[in-house]
């Protein structure tokens, strides 16, 4: 049988499911962002770059087995999507034990708080249009890197180099990137808040819940996302979320004024894929005055018709 190295160690695992691990760090970029550490059949979760999706499969030695979210993230019912997928078992809070990664929430994308999971039974020849479902059939071609959200500057006349070829962008596509941002963006805003409350309950307060305030989800127009008041120690936090450490991060023209105003008192957490799936990675204390002017690149200007 196969054997795979999962984070220094060797699995043995079936030939279907070596297959399919390859083929979703392949030919889909996926990355582990959850290992269970388990030496017979452990549980794994896959992350993708610049997606929120998750998927969780285990590495038996026999059946490919593979939870998602019941619904795509074009809402269609997973079953639907792939004809003829083999659904064993459909977890939501009240009902049935599914392993403990997703029982306990740490894969943000399967917490059952959010979507109902479901475990399905995959076949080689399903494979494929499983990841492409479940993914928003969206994923990156095998021969490159995983394709960028924008196709970048036009090449200028008499330049060598071509374009880089890349799929239209419809107006769905649009819709889903956009809808997948929104969903990681508010994921990575509810890790923030409870990495800050636990912040303040170190520090000693008793309640934090009192003083840490989601206020991103009544005005997203104030320039940051979560406000923590708890006496000598008030921050304003923007929180910026991505699927992958080190990535590049964006910041509005609103959100920069803001928190150069706060000073000390403005902050930027920053959530991206850990041990244990989206966690704050980093924080900033006053990221105007400590992120250097360079690495502010312009991407959007207002243009007055003439």
């Amino acid at each position: 049988m196969p054997e795979l190295t999962i984070r220094g160690r060797k699995v043995t695992v079936g030939a279907d499911v070596a297959a399919a691990f390859d083929l979703i760090q392949g030919a889909y970029a996926g990355h582990i962002v959850q290992d269970n550490g388990q030496a017979e059949g452990p549980f794994v979760a896959f992350g993708f770059p610049s997606l929120p999706v998750q998927l969780g499969m285990r590495l038996n030695k026999h059946k490919l087995t593979v939870y998602a979210r019941e619904r795509t993230p074009q809402g269609e019912l997973l079953s639907d999507a792939v004809p003829g997928l083999v659904v064993e078992a459909r977890y939501d809070p009240t009902t049935g034990s599914p392993v403990h990664s997703i029982k306990n929430g740490l894969i943000p994308y399967l917490r059952l708080t959010d979507a109902p999971v479901v475990r399905t039974e995959v076949t080689p020849d399903s494979i494929r249009a499983v990841l492409d479902a479940c993914l928003g059939k969206v994923a990156a071609s095998p021969a490159r890197a995983p394709p960028a959200e924008f196709a970048g500057p036009p090449i200028a006349k008499g330049s060598s180099k071509s374009p880089r070829a890349r799929r239209p962008l419809t107006p769905e596509d649009l819709l889903s990137q956009l809808d997948r941002r929104s969903e990681l963006g508010r994921q990575g805003e509810e890790v923030a808040v409870r990495h800050e409350r636990d912040r303040l309950r170190k520090l000693g307060c008793a309640a934090p819940d009192e003083y840490v305030e989601h206020v991103a989800i009544e005005d997203v127009g104030l320039g940051y996302d979560i406000r923590s008041t708890w006496p000598g120690h008030e921050r304003c936090i923007e929180v910026k979320t991505s699927s992958a450490a080190g990535a590049d991060f964006y910041v509005s023209v609103n959100e920069r004024q803001v928190l150069k105003d706060l000073g000390d008192k403005g902050w930027i957490y920053r959530v991206a894929p850990g041990a244990s799936g989206l966690e704050v990675v980093d924080t900033i204390c006053n990221p105007e005055k400590r992120i250097l002017e360079d690495r502010f690149t312009a991407q959007v200007w207002q243009v007055r018709w003439p």
